[in-house]
């Protein structure tokens, strides 16, 4: 895509200064230069993941298409399923229900015993009977079995859920196995538990207590437990692969038929979700929740999907020869209104002069593009456009006062037109496909083909294509990076207070006051439990004690005195900005008489007379030097406290850097934020890494211990999306200007390149998916897409994929990766003599004994990390999670390396 000269230009400050209100808005605001720069945007950034992002080089463009997007590592890689369970509002399914409404418990328990709780309410769902009709033994589906179903059945609007049926299929081959290895114990279950008349939780709950009965011996209950969860999970997947395969009998995505199986699938889902969590053993729960997630997620999509189809069922048309089902929907105006394009660009452009930056905010708004689309008849290219320009008038990383400005009738019936130019024709049969693909291979090219369809359909005003594109963000587009850090924590984090004396030198009622003030103070902080922000209260505790002296006309009062003060500061962050309120200072304050002396002290009567008339003085005056004493704290604590908090500000964003964020902070990026949450013992912050033509997490993260006062969880989406961004695609470099910045992304700064690897060598990396993460089983793989290897003296290699697995290693707070087994070099038709060269070079590159560090010497080395550990380094669906503990906890030992 060809690129304008004003796009190529980017400010040093990205935008970021001269953000103040342009005139017409300047009315409250004063010393406003009335300058509103427009924010720029990196063309790169904003079409990562686009499939027609960039175009290779002509010399590349050839050799390219026989370089494979994705290469599976040779391990089965379960399917993967979001954080949080999307719900689905009864009101979506137009279907009665023969169902009684029986009151319903959260099956969650108040407490989990390895694991913690997610942070996330239980959704609401529609509640299902799952009766049991019979006891069947679940089946083993094996993926033969599914690909020959898929040949034998009929063409259908709806997808045949390959990767979740082997998930159910893995739940089955377990409730089997239980059963086949204690027929006794199968006996006992099926004579005492009365299937037939019951559901799942009361199966799950009869089961556990028979075999509590049954069992002799702790281990044996152990084993009970498990066995009798087995089954019960079989029974479960069973039900959803029966609803599955009625969903697959339906002709058409409207089948008002589809509507009850649906709802069915959602309350088997959150069925799943629920008594997941009462599975005894970790393994079994983690297992129980990816089929249960992976549910979840899909019934989420498709019930939308559903909905517009029957709401549109006189639009939809069959596309080509398969019954497959395309719409387009554009905005709600009525059919016969137009849009005048170039008089809608005249009047915006009328209005850029009042900002002070015309010229940044016409390329900002891509108005010359937009007005040369106006008079052509490319309607991918206007489709695009239009993505692009909705996409940057709605982009959360905009000011305020950017929002402001982008809030008035000219720009508002410029965007009311880019509407209707987003809406394309979107295959729904073909969407669920590509987004099974995407289950199968999170790697997969089909990702492009949803965010494609995702773009077209989140700024339709029609409701239900917009669920349809709220449904594929919030499952498919999930965080994919999540931090919490514990108040424990923190408050190692704050610095100490050291003592201090000050003199004292004032006034009271005429009378000159000197002496020395000593401060001791303590800093804590308290969490308020708030959703959407962190709410932090700095507290700040410390003592005062004085000794004074007043002298006037030859006598000399001497006191004591004594404070206690206790301050509160609200510092509140939303993802917005950060904001500092003021400090509220409670003091108790009081003065004590010492000794009065004077010149007459030793004359009789007289002394006693000047000493009582001084006393008397002091006792005056006692009242008013108290309320200044505690003025003064007052002042001096609010004014110290917004000063420090002030310097302190910039210090702690580089340390949540470096200790909290660790390779996120070095990536340079500014994550979207999905939600910061504030409960009683951590701060928690979601985000996501991903452009608007990019797929983000949609599996559940590893969940960290209870016990952990830090933990980060980072999705390989997040590295993908970024490598995607910022690795030169179709662009010839050497290894000694790539290495540096490749592996800085890892955390290995201004690392010069080793001498054993050629500097000199040349390589491109393939235009798609050049470099990419792919975590799974414990292991991370890294692969390299190569277009193009040359060095000096040697033939140049083409079109080759090159892949390395790395193992986690743990030791105190020092975590890492290392290089686990040989290099894996593929390519078409390469043979072994082929592979060797490319072998030697990348086994330099990506050598044994180069480790990719997970937590940096500043994290190892600082004192608020002292007695901590490594509690977590784990590795699956796709998640990298790591959380430190304290070494004395009482699991840690206990706990899998």
């Amino acid at each position: 895509m060809s690129q304008t000269p004003a796009e190529d230009a980017h400010r040093p400050d990205r935008g970021a200064r001269g953000l103040s209100m342009p005139e017409r808005l300047v009315s409250d605001v004063s010393d406003s230069p009335g300058t509103l720069q427009a924010p720029v945007v990196d063309l790169e950034t904003e079409l990562a993941g686009f499939a027609e992002a960039s175009e290779p080089k002509p010399v590349i463009e050839q050799i390219t298409a026989a370089v494979p997007a994705s290469l599976s590592p040779g391990l089965e890689a379960p399917a993967q399923e979001r954080p949080e369970s999307i719900s689905l509002p009864t009101e979506m399914f137009h279907t009665k229900s023969d169902e009684g409404s029986s009151e319903s418990n959260s099956l969650i328990p108040d407490s989990v015993a390895v694991l913690a709780k997610p942070s996330v309410p239980a959704a609401d769902v529609p509640q299902l009977n799952l009766d049991l009709p019979r006891f069947v033994r679940p089946p083993v589906v094996s993926p033969a079995d599914n690909t020959n179903a898929a040949k034998s059945h009929h063409p259908t609007g709806w997808p045949l859920a390959k990767q979740l049926r082997v998930e159910l299929s893995e739940l089955s081959s377990h409730a089997n196995l239980a059963l086949d290895s204690n027929e006794e114990l199968s006996d006992v279950l099926l004579t005492s538990v009365d299937i037939e008349q019951t559901d799942l939780k009361t199966a799950h709950d009869e089961m556990l207590r028979t075999g509590n009965q049954y069992s002799g011996s702790t281990s044996s209950e152990e084993a009970m437990r498990r066995q009798a969860t087995s089954i019960v999970m079989g029974r479960w997947a069973e039900e959803v692969d029966e609803r599955l395969t009625q969903l697959r009998q339906l002709a058409r995505l409207g089948e008002p038929d589809a509507g009850p199986v649906l709802r069915e699938l959602s309350s088997l889902a959150a069925a799943g979700l629920q008594l997941a969590e009462r599975a005894p053993e970790r393994d079994q729960q983690v297992r129980w929740l990816q089929a249960s997630h992976s549910l979840a997620r899909r019934t989420s999509v498709w019930a939308s999907i559903w909905q517009l189809a029957r709401g549109h069922a006189d639009s939809f048309e069959p596309s080509g020869t398969l019954p497959h089902e395309t719409l387009t929907l554009h905005s709600q105006a009525q059919p016969h209104e137009q849009f005048d394009v170039h008089r809608l660009i005249r009047d915006v452009r009328e209005q850029l002069p009042e900002t002070g930056d015309p010229n940044g905010w016409a390329t900002f708004l891509l108005l010359d593009k937009i007005q040369t689309l106006a008079s052509s008849d490319d309607m991918d290219e206007r489709a695009l456009t239009a993505q692009r320009y909705l996409s940057r008038i709605t982009s959360q990383r905009l000011a305020p006062e950017h929002d402001s400005w982008l809030n008035q009738a000219a720009l508002q019936q410029l965007t009311e037109a880019m509407k209707t130019w987003s809406a394309m024709p979107i295959d729904y049969v073909a969407l669920l496909q590509d987004l099974e693909r995407a289950e199968a291979d999170s790697i997969d090219l089909a990702a492009v083909k949803v965010t494609n369809a995702f773009q077209s359909l989140r700024f339709s005003d029609d409701a239900h294509a917009a669920r349809v594109a709220k449904a594929i963000d919030l499952n498919y587009r999930n965080a994919n990076v999540r931090t919490a850090i514990s108040a424990k924590l923190i408050e190692r984090l704050i610095p100490s207070v050291p003592d201090r004396s000050s003199p004292i030198a004032t006034q009271i009622a005429g009378t000159p006051v000197r002496g020395t003030s000593n401060v001791s103070t303590a800093m804590n902080l308290r969490l308020n439990p708030s959703p959407g922000q962190w709410s932090i209260d700095l507290l700040t505790r410390g003592d005062v004690s004085t000794q004074s002296r007043a002298q006037q006309s030859g006598v000399t009062v001497h006191s004591n005195g004594w404070a206690e003060f206790d301050a509160s500061t609200p510092i509140r962050i939303s993802p917005t900005g950060l904001m500092v309120g003021g400090t509220e200072v409670q003091v108790n304050a009081n003065n004590r008489l010492q000794r009065i002396d004077s010149k007459v002290n030793e004359w009789p009567l007289i002394g006693s007379l000047v000493r009582g008339i001084a006393e008397k003085k002091y006792q005056e005056t006692k009242s008013l030097a108290n309320q200044r004493t505690r003025q003064q704290i007052r002042d001096e604590v609010s004014n110290q406290t917004q000063s420090e908090l002030g310097t302190q500000t910039t210090k702690a964003e580089e340390k949540w850097d470096d200790l909290v964020l660790g390779p996120l902070g070095r990536l340079e990026l500014s994550p979207t934020v999905i939600d910061l949450e504030t409960t009683s013992e951590r701060l928690i912050a979601r985000y996501r890494l991903a452009g608007d033509w990019q797929l983000a997490a949609h599996t559940p993260r590893p969940r960290a211990w209870n016990d952990s006062w830090l933990s980060l969880q980072m999705h390989q989406s997040a590295i993908n999306n970024t490598l995607e961004q910022i690795l030169p695609r179709g662009e010839v470099k050497t290894f000694d200007q790539l290495y540096t910045d490749t592996f800085a992304l890892f955390g290995k700064e201004g690392v010069a390149l080793p001498e054993e690897v050629p500097g000199e060598a040349e390589i491109a990396f393939s235009p798609t998916r050049p470099m990419t993460i792919e975590i799974e089983d414990g292991k991370m793989w890294l692969t390299l897409r190569v277009v193009r290897l040359s060095q000096p003296g040697s033939p140049k290699l083409t079109r080759f994929i090159v892949r390395a697995a790395y193992k986690p290693e743990i030791d105190g707070l020092n975590a890492r990766l290392v290089r686990d087994g040989h290099l894996r070099v593929s390519g078409p038709g390469m043979s072994m003599r082929q592979r060797l060269p490319i072998r030697a070079v990348f086994n330099k590159v990506l050598a044994e004994d180069r480790v990719i560090p997970l937590t940096t010497p500043k994290l190892v080395e600082h004192p608020a990390m002292q007695d901590l550990v490594v509690s977590q380094l784990e590795l699956r669906d796709g998640w990298l999670a790591l959380a430190l503990s304290p070494e004395a906890a009482p699991s840690i030992a206990t706990r899998p390396r």
